[in-house]
Protein backbone atom coordinates (compact mmCIF):
# COMPACT_ATOMS: atom_id res chain seq x y z
CA UNK A 1 0.00 0.00 0.00
CA UNK A 2 2.83 2.35 0.80
CA UNK A 3 4.32 1.69 -2.62
CA UNK A 4 1.06 2.43 -4.41
CA UNK A 5 0.58 5.68 -2.53
CA UNK A 6 4.18 6.67 -3.19
CA UNK A 7 3.77 6.00 -6.94
CA UNK A 8 0.54 7.98 -7.00
CA UNK A 9 2.19 10.85 -5.17
CA UNK A 10 5.19 10.89 -7.52
CA UNK A 11 2.94 10.73 -10.60
CA UNK A 12 0.85 13.64 -9.32
CA UNK A 13 3.94 15.74 -8.62
CA UNK A 14 5.29 15.00 -12.06
CA UNK A 15 2.00 15.94 -13.70
CA UNK A 16 1.78 19.21 -11.76
CA UNK A 17 5.40 20.06 -12.53
CA UNK A 18 5.03 19.40 -16.28
CA UNK A 19 1.89 21.56 -16.34
CA UNK A 20 3.77 24.40 -14.65
CA UNK A 21 6.60 24.11 -17.18
CA UNK A 22 4.14 24.19 -20.08
CA UNK A 23 2.44 27.24 -18.64
CA UNK A 24 5.77 29.07 -18.35
CA UNK A 25 6.94 28.24 -21.86
CA UNK A 26 3.69 28.92 -23.66
CA UNK A 27 2.75 32.10 -21.74
CA UNK A 28 0.67 34.86 -23.27
CA UNK A 29 0.98 35.29 -27.04
CA UNK A 30 3.81 37.53 -28.10
CA UNK A 31 2.91 40.92 -29.45
CA UNK A 32 3.81 41.54 -33.07
CA UNK A 33 6.78 43.85 -33.57
CA UNK A 34 5.88 47.48 -33.98
CA UNK A 35 5.40 48.56 -37.56
CA UNK A 36 7.21 51.69 -38.59
CA UNK A 37 5.40 54.02 -40.88
CA UNK A 38 6.82 54.01 -44.39
CA UNK A 39 9.32 56.74 -44.92
CA UNK A 40 9.17 58.93 -47.94
CA UNK A 41 12.46 59.08 -49.75
CA UNK A 42 13.30 61.47 -52.46
CA UNK A 43 15.26 59.93 -55.31
CA UNK A 44 18.86 61.01 -55.44
CA UNK A 45 20.26 62.13 -58.77
CA UNK A 46 22.24 59.41 -60.60
CA UNK A 47 25.99 59.63 -60.21
CA UNK A 48 27.87 59.38 -63.49
CA UNK A 49 30.95 57.17 -63.26
CA UNK A 50 33.56 56.81 -65.96
CA UNK A 51 33.45 53.60 -68.01
CA UNK A 52 35.92 50.96 -66.84
CA UNK A 53 39.05 50.64 -68.99
CA UNK A 54 39.03 47.84 -71.57
CA UNK A 55 40.44 44.54 -70.40
CA UNK A 56 44.04 43.92 -71.49
CA UNK A 57 44.61 41.37 -74.21
CA UNK A 58 45.35 37.95 -72.75
CA UNK A 59 48.27 36.02 -74.20
CA UNK A 60 47.48 32.47 -75.34
CA UNK A 61 48.24 29.90 -72.64
CA UNK A 62 51.54 28.06 -72.82
CA UNK A 63 51.05 24.32 -72.78
CA UNK A 64 52.67 22.53 -69.90
CA UNK A 65 52.83 18.84 -69.13
CA UNK A 66 50.15 19.41 -66.50
CA UNK A 67 47.60 20.45 -69.12
CA UNK A 68 44.95 17.90 -69.96
CA UNK A 69 44.02 15.93 -73.05
CA UNK A 70 45.77 13.62 -75.47
CA UNK A 71 48.05 16.45 -76.73
CA UNK A 72 49.21 17.61 -73.30
CA UNK A 73 52.84 17.74 -74.47
CA UNK A 74 52.09 19.54 -77.74
CA UNK A 75 50.61 22.98 -78.32
CA UNK A 76 49.91 23.88 -81.99
CA UNK A 77 50.26 27.55 -80.99
CA UNK A 78 53.96 27.15 -80.08
CA UNK A 79 55.15 25.26 -83.18
CA UNK A 80 58.53 26.32 -84.55
CA UNK A 81 61.22 24.93 -86.82
CA UNK A 82 64.82 24.59 -85.61
CA UNK A 83 67.93 23.50 -87.48
CA UNK A 84 71.05 22.15 -85.86
CA UNK A 85 73.19 19.17 -85.00
CA UNK A 86 72.29 16.08 -82.98
CA UNK A 87 74.46 16.02 -79.85
CA UNK A 88 73.31 12.65 -78.49
CA UNK A 89 70.40 10.22 -78.78
CA UNK A 90 68.90 8.81 -75.57
CA UNK A 91 66.38 6.11 -74.72
CA UNK A 92 64.52 5.55 -71.48
CA UNK A 93 61.67 6.84 -69.36
CA UNK A 94 60.62 10.48 -69.65
CA UNK A 95 61.64 11.10 -66.04
CA UNK A 96 63.92 9.28 -63.66
CA UNK A 97 62.17 6.32 -62.08
CA UNK A 98 59.34 6.49 -64.62
CA UNK A 99 58.04 3.84 -66.98
CA UNK A 100 58.24 3.50 -70.73
CA UNK A 101 61.00 3.70 -73.31
CA UNK A 102 61.02 7.06 -75.09
CA UNK A 103 63.53 8.28 -77.70
CA UNK A 104 64.87 11.84 -77.33
CA UNK A 105 67.95 13.78 -78.35
CA UNK A 106 69.74 17.04 -77.66
CA UNK A 107 69.75 19.48 -80.58
CA UNK A 108 72.51 22.09 -80.74
CA UNK A 109 71.41 25.22 -82.64
CA UNK A 110 73.08 28.60 -83.09
CA UNK A 111 71.27 29.91 -80.00
CA UNK A 112 70.84 26.97 -77.64
CA UNK A 113 71.02 23.27 -76.94
CA UNK A 114 67.53 21.91 -76.37
CA UNK A 115 66.03 18.51 -75.61
CA UNK A 116 63.79 17.12 -78.38
CA UNK A 117 61.26 14.36 -77.62
CA UNK A 118 60.42 12.00 -80.50
CA UNK A 119 58.13 9.23 -79.19
CA UNK A 120 58.02 5.61 -78.02
CA UNK A 121 61.11 3.60 -78.97
CA UNK A 122 59.00 0.83 -80.58
CA UNK A 123 57.54 3.37 -83.02
CA UNK A 124 60.70 5.40 -83.69
CA UNK A 125 62.84 2.27 -84.25
CA UNK A 126 60.47 1.11 -87.04
CA UNK A 127 60.81 4.37 -89.00
CA UNK A 128 63.27 4.44 -91.94
CA UNK A 129 65.10 7.57 -90.67
CA UNK A 130 67.78 6.81 -88.06
CA UNK A 131 69.45 9.53 -85.98
CA UNK A 132 72.99 9.54 -84.61
CA UNK A 133 75.29 12.07 -82.95
CA UNK A 134 76.68 14.56 -85.47
CA UNK A 135 73.69 14.40 -87.86
CA UNK A 136 72.47 17.73 -89.29
CA UNK A 137 68.69 17.85 -88.85
CA UNK A 138 65.73 20.19 -89.03
CA UNK A 139 63.05 19.77 -86.33
CA UNK A 140 59.46 21.01 -86.54
CA UNK A 141 57.79 20.82 -83.15
CA UNK A 142 56.08 22.48 -80.22
CA UNK A 143 58.12 24.32 -77.59
CA UNK A 144 56.90 23.25 -74.15
CA UNK A 145 57.83 24.60 -70.72
CA UNK A 146 57.85 21.86 -68.09
CA UNK A 147 56.77 22.13 -64.45
CA UNK A 148 60.34 22.94 -63.35
CA UNK A 149 60.73 25.71 -65.97
CA UNK A 150 62.78 23.64 -68.41
CA UNK A 151 61.93 24.04 -72.08
CA UNK A 152 61.93 21.23 -74.61
CA UNK A 153 60.58 20.51 -78.07
CA UNK A 154 58.01 17.82 -78.78
CA UNK A 155 58.77 16.92 -82.39
CA UNK A 156 56.11 16.59 -85.07
CA UNK A 157 58.66 15.81 -87.76
CA UNK A 158 62.41 15.57 -88.12
CA UNK A 159 64.13 16.05 -91.50
CA UNK A 160 67.56 14.49 -92.11
CA UNK A 161 68.92 15.05 -95.58
CA UNK A 162 65.94 14.37 -97.87
CA UNK A 163 64.21 11.97 -95.45
CA UNK A 164 61.35 13.03 -93.15
CA UNK A 165 60.51 11.30 -89.88
CA UNK A 166 56.78 11.99 -89.27
CA UNK A 167 55.79 11.64 -85.61
CA UNK A 168 52.65 13.76 -85.12
CA UNK A 169 50.00 15.44 -87.27
CA UNK A 170 49.49 19.23 -87.44
CA UNK A 171 47.33 19.19 -84.28
CA UNK A 172 49.95 17.27 -82.32
CA UNK A 173 48.14 13.93 -82.30
CA UNK A 174 50.72 11.11 -82.21
CA UNK A 175 50.90 8.87 -85.30
CA UNK A 176 51.75 5.77 -83.25
CA UNK A 177 49.04 3.42 -81.93
CA UNK A 178 47.41 4.52 -78.67
CA UNK A 179 49.02 1.89 -76.43
CA UNK A 180 52.43 1.90 -78.17
CA UNK A 181 55.26 1.52 -75.69
CA UNK A 182 53.08 0.19 -72.87
CA UNK A 183 53.42 -3.32 -71.58
CA UNK A 184 50.32 -5.43 -72.29
CA UNK A 185 48.28 -6.39 -69.27
CA UNK A 186 48.23 -10.07 -68.44
CA UNK A 187 45.01 -11.86 -69.33
CA UNK A 188 42.83 -12.83 -66.41
CA UNK A 189 42.02 -16.51 -66.24
CA UNK A 190 39.14 -17.77 -64.21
Amino acid sequence: MKRTFFRFFLGSCLLIWSGAVLAQTSGPPAAPPPVEPPSVQTPSPPVMQPAPPPAPAVAPPVATPKSVGPRRFYNPGTVETLAGEVVDVQRGPVRQGGKGNVVRFHLKTDKETILVFLGPAKFVDNLPVKLAAGDKVQVKGSRITGPKGRTSITAAEVTKGGQVMKLRDDNGTPLWPKNQGKKPRPLKTS
